[in-house]
């Protein structure tokens, strides 16, 4: 059956009305009511289809004639408009943006989000820090959701992407050297490695675990963090700039210090706790460091 007349209402209603009946479908051939400027007789012309606009209305003794759109501007549903609409502005690099879909006569440009970015403002997604993983990753639309890593379980970076990890299970034949935390992973170590030397990143796992676990002691850490952690200095650089200006914790800042430092300096440790009045700290990571040589004597 032939669609029935559509009165003549403002452009806007009357497309809204048009792409409700008929959407963008080519075969179907909506109509508007135009008054002959000459005879003063009411006419059905066809609209014009997608992609198209209105170059001339229809006479008595020719069909409506449509035009198609200039490049950068576009119709999306069938119209009777004189001319056809701008495409919007492009999505811009620096609001995060990128094309989704390139403008078209028979569409606008749409912009989206660029990977790790969301929301209407294109906002970067949360990272989670050391000790909690992505449990839901960020979308176009949704930040990150974050949680606490579990038990058996460690994140020891801060990462908008990276879920918690499952500590390392160490083997009979290689010790753990150090228990996993939700900080960090498991340390294990064969008996030959441990008769040769201490690796530094199981010095590093070692302190990190020691320091955590003294968390209480939150004025005197915040002094030895002030001290030596905000102001160290090695090959020229400064450690200061992981401190409060990242809005990190106290931990947070000890992990990233401990990430970077040079082993002399990790050893050196224990002196460096002493002069904050930490003394009985460094000699527990003294003893610490001395048990990794007993496990295979």
């Amino acid at each position: 059956m032939r669609p029935t007349a559509i009165m003549l209402l403002s452009p806007p209603l009357t497309l809204l009305l048009v792409y409700s009946a008929y959407g963008s479908d080519p075969v179907l051939s909506p109509q508007y009511q135009h008054r002959d400027p000459g005879s003063g007789q009411l006419r059905l012309c066809s609209m014009c289809p997608p992609g198209t606009h209105l170059a001339a209305d229809c006479t008595g003794a020719a069909p409506t004639r449509c035009a198609p759109c200039p490049d950068d501007q576009f119709t999306a549903l069938w119209n009777y408009l004189p001319y056809c609409l701008p495409c919007r502005n492009l999505c811009l690099e620096e609001d995060n943006q990128e094309v989704e879909r390139e403008c078209s006569p028979s569409g606008d440009r749409v912009c989206r989000c660029k990977e790790g970015h969301y929301g209407e403002l294109c906002a970067p997604h949360s990272e989670c820090g050391p000790g909690h993983g992505v449990r839901i990753s960020g979308t176009s639309q949704r930040n990150t959701v974050c949680e606490e890593c579990p038990l058996g379980y460690f994140s020891d970076s801060s990462s908008a992407v990276k879920p918690c990890r499952k500590h390392r299970a160490c083997g009979p034949w290689d010790p753990i050297v150090l228990p996993g935390s939700r900080w960090h992973d498991a340390s294990c170590l064969s008996c030959d490695g441990i008769k040769h030397r201490v690796g530094v990143e199981n010095i590093r796992a070692l302190l990190l675990q020691v320091f955590t676990g003294s968390m209480k002691r939150v004025k005197k850490l915040m002094n030895f963090v002030s001290r030596y952690i905000q102001a160290a200095e090695w090959e020229g650089e400064q450690c200061g700039v992981f401190a409060a200006r990242e809005g990190g914790s106290l931990c947070d800042q000890f992990q990233t210090w401990l990430a970077q430092a040079p082993e002399l300096q990790l050893r050196r440790l224990p002196e460096m706790l002493g002069a904050a009045h930490l003394k009985s700290l460094g000699e527990r990571i003294k003893r610490k460091i001395s048990s990794l040589d007993k496990l295979c004597r």
